[in-house]
């Protein structure tokens, strides 16, 4: 004869931390496919940027392509209206590419709605991947925040490269 209670116990503690175990809160390693060579550019990197919630519902953002194609865009969805600006160095390139990978970008957990709000894209590697997150009304990014970090970078990148754009 099985008794149950002494059946009962392990089962229940196994199913209990389950979930614990299989969980950790905010970031998870890097895949394998996203960790490459800083120095090589991915031949599927895409980087998408903006902002969005700004009156009307637009966009605006710009876009980075591995072959160096700069793009701005404004629009009622991301690379809407896409504009060809220039062309970003490949040293410049490879630096992006380089800060999304040392700032563990893929691992990121970020998906705050609201209006307005601030993304990123990439895809890389096959895997694509977005964050997304609001700046309460009249006040500053949070300069500590990654995502905000990588968003200035990718930002002034595109200011230096092209110049100023409105509403960007």
């Amino acid at each position: 004869m099985i008794h149950a209670p002494r059946l009962f116990l392990p089962i229940l503690v196994g199913l209990l931390l389950l979930p614990a175990a299989s969980c950790t809160r905010g970031a998870h390693p890097a895949s394998d496919a996203t960790v490459t060579d800083p120095e090589s550019v991915p031949d599927d990197l895409h980087i998408v940027f903006g902002r969005g919630g700004n009156g009307a519902a637009r966009m605006n953002g710009w876009s980075f392509r591995a072959n160096g194609e700069a793009l701005q865009w404004e629009g009622l969805a991301p690379e809407q209206n896409q504009q060809a600006e220039g062309q970003i160095a490949p040293d410049t390139l490879r630096a992006l590419w380089g800060a999304v990978q040392e700032a563990a970008f893929f691992s990121w957990s970020q998906q705050e709605m609201g209006a307005p709000s601030w993304f990123i894209t990439v895809t890389a590697n096959g895997e694509s991947h977005r964050v997304i997150w609001v700046r309460p009304l009249g006040q500053p990014a949070d300069t500590t925040a990654a995502w905000e970090q990588l968003y200035t970078q990718l930002r002034t990148t595109a200011i230096q490269t092209f110049g100023e754009r409105p509403g960007m």
